[in-house]
């Protein structure tokens, strides 16, 4: 669950009637001996959903209270963790700070706040972000499955792959794009095709399904309150077993331990994994996303540690995903770098300079 720090209140409002109020109600209803979900919610959404709609959080706190859901740590602002840890731009104490970020703002919400796991923005993961994790002491991260295909095999199913000695887990984009997909308000097709999938890839065994919680009722409208119950339903009936992530690492406790670095996210692709692991957010062809990493680099270049609450929400991985692939939309872009500037001005960080070059990259050939 995520919501940029800019969010416009009209597409908040329509999000927050379409999928947060009657999902969240949904899951405060359920029994946890019939049905367990893990949820990611950033900061960034908890705070505004504290001014727009309190009541979405404290039945998310019940659903959590119950034992139906179990919470996951994120940044703070939607970060892109890894991008942080590179060679270019090396400061672990930025993703320090959005993930404690995260847990001030959190707990502070709901009143208790201790995941045991973690969910990084955008599924973006690296092997450097796994080392920052395993020192803040998390039992397990998810990541996308392409992360760990592009190297090695299909994704683990009977075991936990470990990395710096870290527990991973992978998201089957398979199964998770056909829900949000091409299943979308058709559960019962969906149920009866992954239980004869997963029959046919393994034995005893487990597949993580991970989407937007949008997808359901704003994105999809067909996915709706009946459509979900019949879900649970058709999971027991199925006699498949919808549990909370972290169960997984006591249910299968063979770990697989992989030494070669890993990096990538949702968005890479397989075969571009090494030149071009970041394409919505740090593509090297990119022109908008050079300069924008450009004004960047020259902030945190006069940011201390302490001063890290100025910029942070500043930091939000939507810019350049706005300007990646097909999409071009240029005003979001522009709101991106004038955030930045505006934390620039507010630490005393001159960046005309900076700031020109990525208005520039708009509308140079």
């Amino acid at each position: 669950m995520y919501q940029p720090p800019w969010q416009h209140n009209d597409v908040l409002e329509k999000i927050i009637h379409e999928c947060y109020d009657w999902t969240s109600l949904f899951l405060s209803k359920q029994d946890p001996k019939r049905f367990r979900v893990t949820i990611n919610i950033s900061a960034s959404l908890t705070e505004q959903l504290q001014k727009k709609s309190p009541h979405v959080l404290q039945q998310l706190a019940r659903a959590a209270q119950k034992g139906v859901v179990e919470f996951t740590d994120t940044a703070a602002y939607h970060a892109i963790l890894p991008l942080f840890l590179t060679n270019g731009v090396y400061r672990p104490d930025v993703v320090q700070h959005q993930i404690m970020k995260n847990r001030a703002v959190n707990r502070a919400a709901f009143g208790s706040w201790n995941p045991q796991g973690f969910f990084p923005p955008e599924l973006a993961f690296s092997s450097r972000l796994a080392r920052v994790l395993q020192q803040m002491n998390y039992s397990w991260s998810l990541t996308e499955s392409v992360v760990y295909e592009a190297h090695h095999k299909p994704i683990p199913s009977t075991q936990i792959a470990l990395n710096e000695e870290l527990p991973v887990l992978f998201r089957s984009d398979d199964w998770s794009n056909k829900f949000s997909g091409s299943y979308a308000g058709n559960v019962k097709g969906f149920v009866n095709d992954i239980d004869h999938g997963i029959l046919s890839w393994f034995n005893r065994g487990y597949a993580i399904l991970a989407y937007d919680l949008e997808t359901i009722g704003h994105h999809h409208k067909n996915y709706n309150k009946e459509q979900l119950e019949e879900y649970v339903t058709q999971l027991e009936q199925h006699n498949l077993r919808a549990v909370h992530a972290s169960t997984l690492t006591t249910l299968f406790p063979l770990r697989e331990p992989i030494e070669r670095p890993l990096q990538g996210s949702w968005s890479t692709a397989k075969n571009t994994q090494c030149e071009n692991p970041w394409p919505r957010w740090h593509d090297p062809d990119n022109k908008h996303h050079t300069a924008y990493w450009w004004l960047i680099r020259k902030i945190l270049a006069h940011t201390p540690a302490e001063n890290l609450d100025v910029l942070a929400p500043a930091l939000h991985s939507c810019p350049t995903w706005w300007v990646s692939g097909d999409r071009f939309e240029s005003d979001k872009f522009l709101l991106g770098a004038d955030m930045l500037r505006f934390a620039a001005e507010q630490l005393g960080v001159n960046v005309t300079e900076e700031y020109c070059a990525v208005v520039r990259s708009l509308y140079e050939t």
